[in-house]
């Protein structure tokens, strides 16, 4: 039995998957050693709450709400979690959007300027908000980190100004 050595095109297919192998593995331990952005943590807090204002789940959200939650006008968690269950249900063929603005993290406290869109439509990330059809508002929030994570303790509504949409 004769033993063919490899050839050249197997041999070069088996270099690049070490290669590739060994790029991953990099990619892989210097991914671990970064320290997380908690910033990151906060924008996935808003993002979930996009979610699942959009699945018909205002509930769900009441999760990233504190217990201890309290805004300018004086609602606590239950007020402001009927407000937003009665919003859905009211308008369910709405789509929100959530484009944070500015996150700035301190410590175990954070807050996020997020530019609020309502639509009757989906909105993209890269679509522009002053061409959409949507009510538009910049919410301000404060968070906290919790033992579970970032959680919201205040919110503020106002409108936005142009530049904000920019």
């Amino acid at each position: 039995m004769l033993c063919h050595p490899p050839s050249r095109r197997y041999d070069i297919a088996q270099r690049s998957g070490y290669f590739a192998a060994i790029v991953c593995m990099l990619l892989a331990s210097s991914a671990c050693s970064k320290k997380a952005d908690p910033r990151d943590a906060v924008r996935a807090v808003i993002k979930a709450c996009e979610d699942h204002a959009n699945a018909g789940r205002p509930g769900q959200i009441g999760s990233y709400v504190d217990d201890d939650y309290e805004d300018v006008q004086g609602r606590n968690k239950n007020v402001v979690m009927r407000l937003v269950e009665r919003h859905t249900k009211r308008h369910s063929k709405r789509f929100v959007h959530a484009r944070p603005l500015k996150i700035t993290v301190e410590d175990d406290k954070a807050q996020a300027a997020v530019i609020v869109a309502l639509a009757g439509q989906r909105i993209g990330p890269k679509d522009d908000l002053l061409k959409v059809s949507a009510d538009l508002m910049k919410l301000q929030i404060d968070l906290r980190r919790g033992d579970d994570g970032w959680l919201v303790t205040a919110a503020q509504w106002k409108r936005p100004s142009p530049l904000d949409v920019l």
